[in-house]
């Protein structure tokens, strides 16, 4: 959690470090060349107010509870697992012995469809956590 804070606080801080230097080259530019402007304050003003609102969003979206995990209540026994994932339209994959239907989640996997074609009925836990994967 001290992490999360940390890089949270150094991306703040990155934004107010680049604004400033945007104030500071406009007010510049605008000022050695007789330019009567208000545009380094606009862009203060404006990067004022998108950080407070996304400081705001951000702090309402630390205070929504947790949703809790739920302990699956149905348990399958791999014969109805391998019935189900070949006899059917339906697409089941294995991942840490949890049953996984991943039949409308294929048209928008990353890896295509194709993967989850070929990998149903199967367990895809080392393809999912890395360090394998598949190639026809």
């Amino acid at each position: 959690m001290a992490d999360k804070r940390f890089h949270g606080r150094f991306g703040m801080f990155m934004i107010v470090l680049t604004q400033f230097a945007i104030f500071f080259g406009i007010y510049s530019y605008c000022h050695n060349r007789d330019i009567p402007t208000v545009l380094h304050w606009i862009a203060i003003f404006t990067t004022t107010i998108i950080i407070f609102f996304l400081e705001l969003s951000h702090r309402y979206f630390l205070s929504a509870p947790d949703i809790p995990f739920e302990k699956p209540t149905n348990y399958m026994d791999r014969k109805e697992f391998d019935d189900i994932a070949n006899n059917t339209r339906k697409k089941l994959v294995l991942l840490d012995n949890l049953v996984l239907d991943v039949t409308h989640f294929a048209e928008y996997h990353p890896g295509g469809k194709f993967v989850l074609d070929k990998l149903n009925g199967r367990d895809i836990s080392k393809y999912f956590y890395g360090g394998y994967s598949y190639e026809p």
